[in-house]
C-alpha cells in the first residue's frame, strides 16, 4: 500500500510539473526519485551493522511482580528506521506456559536505543526470555529485511535469559 501512495505522488508531481513548467516541481521529482534509493541502501547497512542485547535483573523475584526486560537496539550507522519489531517470547519451563510480546521500535542513527518493557509472571518457575528475529523496515515503509539470531550476551553468551519466581 506503502508503495502504490508513493507512485501515486510521483505521477502526481509529474502531472503538476507538466502543467506549471515549474523547476521546483522537476527538483522534487528527483529528490522523490532518489529518496528509495536511500531509503534501501540504509536499511541494507542498518541490517548488516545492527545488533540487539536483552537484559533483565538476575536475581528472584516474586510472582506477581513487575520487572524490566531491557531492549537494546545498537545503530552504528547513519541511517535511522522507523521502525523495527522485536518478537520477544517468554515461556515458563515449570508450568509449560509461554507468550508472545511484539515491540516496535523507532531506531536512531550513531546509537543505542533502550526500551524497558514491563512483564508480570503470574506462576512461580523458572523463566526463559528470548526473541526469534527482528523485522527492519526503511523509511518508507516500502520494504522490509527480517534478522534471525540476533541476540547478544556479552555476559553469557547465551541466546536466553533464565529468572526463577518464587511464591
Amino acid at each position: 500500500w506503502n508503495i502504490t501512495r508513493y507512485i501515486l505522488i510521483i505521477v502526481l508531481n509529474i502531472i503538476m510539473m507538466w502543467l506549471f513548467q515549474s523547476y521546483l516541481n522537476f527538483l522534487f521529482l528527483i529528490a522523490l526519485l532518489l529518496f528509495p534509493i536511500y531509503s534501501v541502501y540504509g536499511l541494507h547497512c542498518v541490517k548488516n551493522a545492527f545488533s540487539l542485547e536483552l537484559q533483565a535483573p538476575l536475581e528472584s523475584m516474586e510472582k506477581g511482580s513487575v520487572f524490566l526486560v531491557r531492549v537494546k537496539l545498537h545503530n552504528p550507522t547513519a541511517f535511522p528506521l522507523l521502525n523495527a519489531t522485536v518478537k520477544l517470547e517468554l515461556e515458563n519451563t515449570f508450568h509449560r506456559e509461554d507468550g508472545v510480546h511484539f515491540l516496535n521500535i523507532p531506531i536512531r542513527a550513531h546509537a543505542d536505543t533502550v526500551v524497558e518493557y514491563p512483564i508480570v509472571m503470574d506462576y512461580s518457575g523458572c523463566f526463559v526470555v528470548n526473541t526469534q528475529y527482528v523485522e527492519l523496515v526503511d523509511l518508507l515503509g516500502i520494504f522490509e529485511k527480517k534478522i534471525e539470531n540476533i541476540l547478544v550476551d556479552h555476559h553469557k553468551k547465551k541466546k536466553h535469559f533464565f529468572y526463577f519466581f518464587q511464591k
